[in-house]
């Protein structure tokens, strides 16, 4: 399965072979784990092949330089501090 990365994070295969994939990053895999958890996650989205159909329209063949044209979601930037997962002790500031 092809995966595209929506953030930087780093995976433990196995549990010891760290790999870091950076935004945007397209990841090759079969690893049942990596798959259900960085989507779960938010972390990465299956390729569909239409970021190349899309970049492919363009002109230029590339893709726009200004970020607010991309077609990607994102999740809105909010300067509130997440609330503790349950069953963790919130940190004190």
């Amino acid at each position: 399965m092809k995966l595209i990365a929506l953030a930087p994070f780093s995976w433990a295969h196995r549990g010891v072979q760290v790999e870091h994939f950076d935004e945007g990053a397209e990841i090759e895999t079969e690893d049942q784990d990596l798959i259900e958890v960085s989507i779960d996650e938010g972390w990465t989205k299956v390729d569909d092949g239409s970021r190349m159909a899309a970049e492919d329209e363009l002109p230029d063949g590339g893709g726009s330089a200004d970020p607010s044209q991309s077609d990607e979601l994102l999740p809105p930037v909010t300067d509130e501090t997440p609330a503790p997962k349950p069953g963790r002790k919130a940190k004190a500031k």
